[in-house]
C-alpha cells in the first residue's frame, strides 16, 4: 500500500493532470520544466518500462508454454518465441516513427535496435560466463569435476566455460549474413551525403525498398532453417526440457502433461538421427523401461520426474520406503489402503529389495500415468501428481482491494496506474494453474495450456503496443531536456525494458553449469542478434520507405556491424575464460564511443 500511495503521490504532484480524459497517457512535455518534472518523468520512464517487462514476459511466459503442446512445439521454437522475443524492439522501432517528426524521433528506434542487439550479445554473454563458470584447464571446461569450480582457479585465466563450436559458428554466421542488409542502402547514401533531406529521401527510397526485401528474405530463411533445426539438432530438443522443468517447478503445468509431452515427442523421433555426437549421447533403441522406451528418452524423464522423487524421499535416503508410500498414492488419488499400497509398490520395486531406487519410480511411474490415462474414460477426472499452491501477492484478507478514500481527487491518470499496478501485481503475475487443470486428463490439460498460452500471448502482446508509444516520447522528452542525442538515451535505456528477461534467462541457464545450457544459452542471444538484423530491421526499413525518409542512420549501423563482426569472430572458440567474457562486455560501452566518433569526428550522420 505504501508504495502504491508513493506512485499516487508522485505522479498526482506538480499539477500533472490531463485537460482530456481521453488520453490514458501523461504528457510528458506538460511535466514541470523543472528538478521535479525531471525526477516525475524518469519515474514514468520506469513505470512504463516495468510495464513493457511485464508484457514481454506474459508473451515470453505464453509461447514457452505452447512448447508443451507436441503438435505446435516445432513451429513455436523456430517462429513463435524468436518474433515474439523481437516484438518490444520492434514496436519501439515503429512508434518512433509513425508521428509527424518521424525524421528526428526515429533516433529513439534506432537506438533501441542498436541497443538491444548490442546489449543482447555482450551483457548477458558475460553474466552466463560469471555464473556459469567452471574450471578451464588446457583450453577446456571441466564439467566432470567435482567441484566443478574450485577456490583455486584464477577469475580472468583460470575459469570460464565450453560450448558446441559447431553450434556457435552457425548462429555467428547467421547473424554476420543477416546483418548485410544494410549495406544495400547503406553505400548507395554515401552518394546522397551533399544533397537536401528530401532530394536525398527521393533518390534513396528505392534502395530501402530493396533492403526490406532482402530483410524479408532473410528472415524467412532465418524462420526456415530454425524450423529444421527443431526437427533434427538436441539443442533445441534440450531447450524444451528446459522449459518442461520450469513449467512444472512453478505449478504452471502437471506432471501428466510433461511426461505425456515427453512420450509423444520421443515416439516421433525413435529412430531418427539426433545429431547429438557433441554431447556423447546415443540414439539406440535400448529398451530401459517397460513402455520400450530408448535410453536417451528415459534420461529425459528421470530429468523431468526426479523432483518428485525428492519430494517423496522425506528421509533424504535417496530411495523410497513403503512408509512413504501413503503420501504418493494420495496425491495419485489411488485409494491408501494398505493391500493397494503394498500392491503398487512390490510392482515398482522391481529388485525386491524392499526400497524403490530413482530408477525404478521413473519406470514404474512413468508407466502408472500412461496405463491410468488410458484406462480412463473421457468423463472421469485424473489426479495428477500435483500439488498446486495458492500463490498470494499480498496479505489482503478481504475479497476487494483497498483503495485510498480520495481516489476521485486523484488524477484520471494517477489512478489509472494504481489500479493496473492493482492488476499486475495482483492477477497476472500469478504463475499457477487452477487446481483443476493439475487434476484432469492429458486431453483437458492440453485445451488448459492452449488457453492459458492464449490469453498470455493477448495481454502480453497488447501490453507492449500500449505503452511502446508513450514510452518513446519519453525517451524523446529525456533527451530534451539533457541536451543528448535520442539515440543515446535509447541506446541505454531501451534493453533494460524490453530484454531484461533475457538477461535473467541467461543467468538461470548459466547456473546449470553444464556444456549443454551454456550452449542454449550463448545460441540464444546469437539468435536474438538475429532476430534484431531480421524482424526488427524489417520493421525500421518499412518506416523508412513508407514515411520516404532520408537514411541519416549511417554511425549507428556501422557500430552495429562493427560489433557483430567481432561477436562473429569470437564464435569461432570453443571454450570462454573470464578474460574474453570481459572483453566482449567492454564491446557495450565502444560500441556508443564508435558512435560518437563516427558523428563527431567523421562527419557521419
Amino acid at each position: 500500500k505504501m508504495w502504491q500511495a508513493a506512485l499516487v503521490l508522485l505522479l498526482s504532484s506538480g499539477g500533472i493532470t490531463p485537460a482530456h480524459a481521453s488520453s490514458i497517457f501523461i504528457s510528458v512535455s506538460s511535466l514541470p520544466d523543472n528538478t521535479d518534472g525531471f525526477i516525475q518523468l524518469m519515474f514514468l520512464t520506469a513505470i512504463y518500462g516495468y510495464i513493457l517487462y511485464i508484457g514481454s514476459n506474459l508473451m515470453a511466459d505464453g509461447s514457452d508454454l505452447l512448447l508443451l503442446v507436441p503438435a505446435w512445439s516445432k513451429l513455436v521454437g523456430s517462429v513463435v518465441i524468436p518474433v515474439l522475443g523481437a516484438v518490444p524492439d520492434g514496436a519501439l522501432v515503429l512508434y518512433s516513427g509513425l508521428g509527424s517528426d518521424a525524421q528526428s524521433k526515429l533516433e529513439v528506434g534506432v537506438g533501441a535496435l542498436a541497443g538491444s542487439t548490442v546489449m543482447l550479445l555482450t551483457v548477458p554473454f558475460f553474466l552466463s560466463a560469471h555464473y556459469g563458470r567452471v574450471d578451464v584447464v588446457d583450453g577446456r571446461g571441466m564439467y566432470k569435476n567435482q567441484p566443478k569450480l574450485t577456490a583455486e582457479a584464477d577469475y580472468l585465466f583460470g575459469s570460464g566455460f565450453s560450448v558446441s563450436g559447431r553450434a556457435i559458428r552457425s548462429a555467428g554466421m547467421v547473424m554476420l549474413v543477416s546483418a548485410t542488409s544494410y549495406w544495400v542502402i547503406q553505400i548507395p547514401s554515401l552518394f546522397y551525403t551533399d544533397d537536401s533531406a528530401s532530394y536525398a529521401a527521393k533518390h534513396e527510397k528505392y534502395y530501402a525498398l530493396a533492403a526490406l526485401i532482402l530483410c524479408i528474405l532473410f528472415f524467412l530463411w532465418y524462420v526456415y532453417r530454425e524450423y529444421t533445426v527443431q526437427q533434427e539438432h538436441t539443442l533445441a530438443r534440450e531447450k524444451q526440457l528446459q522449459v518442461v522443468q520450469e513449467k512444472l517447478a512453478n505449478g504452471q503445468v502437471g506432471l501428466v502433461a510433461a511426461v505425456f509431452y515427453e512420450l509423444k515427442t520421443a515416439r516421433e523421433e525413435e529412430g531418427l538421427a539426433t545429431g547429438a555426437e557433441d554431447y556423447g549421447t546415443t540414439s539406440s533403441q535400448e529398451e530401459s523401461t517397460g513402455l520400450n522406451l530408448s535410453q536417451k528418452t528415459t534420461e529425459r524423464l528421470t530429468t523431468i520426474i526426479k523432483p518428485f522423487f525428492r519430494q517423496y524421499d522425506s528421509d533424504n535416503s535417496g530411495t523410497i520406503e513403503m512408509a512413504e508410500m501413503g503420501a504418493i498414492m494420495k496425491d495419485l488419488g489411488t485409494s491408501t489402503a494398505p493391500l493397494s499400497s503394498a500392491e503398487l509398490f512390490k510392482q515398482w520395486d522391481k529388485d525386491g529389495t524392499g526400497t524403490i531406487t530413482l530408477d525404478e519410480f521413473v519406470e514404474g511411474m512413468a508407466s502408472f500415468i500412461v496405463e491410468r490415462e488410458s484406462s480412463l474414460t473421457p468423463e472421469q477426472p485424473k489426479p495428477s501428481l500435483e500439488r498446486v499452491e495458492t500463490y498470494d501477492f499480498g496479505d489482503d484478507d478481504d475479497d476487494e482491494e483497498d483503495v485510498p478514500d480520495d481516489l476521485q481527487e486523484l488524477s484520471y491518470d494517477a489512478a489509472l496506474l494504481l489500479m493496473l499496478h492493482a492488476f499486475l501485481g495482483g492477477v497476472i503475475m500469478s504463475p499457477h494453474l487452477p487446481h483443476a487443470l493439475g487434476a484432469c486428463r492429458y486431453a483437458e490439460q492440453q485445451k488448459q495450456i492452449k488457453l492459458r498460452s492464449a490469453w498470455r500471448l493477448v495481454l502480453g502482446l497488447g501490453l507492449v503496443l500500449l505503452f511502446s508509444d508513450p514510452m518513446v516520447d519519453a525517451f524523446d522528452e529525456i533527451g530534451d531536456r539533457l541536451d543528448i542525442g535520442d539515440f543515446y538515451v535509447a541506446f541505454v535505456l531501451a534493453p533494460i525494458a524490453s530484454n531484461a528477461s533475457e538477461l535473467l534467462a541467461a543467468t538461470h541457464y548459466a547456473a546449470k553449469k553444464t556444456r549443454k545450457t551454456m550452449t542454449i544459452g550463448i545460441q540464444t542471444l546469437y539468435g536474438a542478434a538475429i532476430m534484431n538484423n531480421t524482424f526488427t530491421t524489417c520493421v525500421f526499413f518499412v518506416v523508412i520507405v513508407a514515411k520516404q525518409l532520408d537514411w541519416k542512420y549511417s554511425a549507428e549501423v556501422i557500430a552495429i556491424y562493427i560489433i557483430e563482426v567481432i561477436m562473429f569472430a569470437f564464435s569461432f572458440k570453443s571454450t570462454f575464460r573470464m578474460v574474453d567474457a570481459l572483453a566482449i562486455l567492454s564491446l557495450y560501452p565502444l560500441s556508443l564511443v564508435i558512435v560518437y566518433l563516427l558523428v563527431n569526428e567523421a562527419g557521419l550522420d
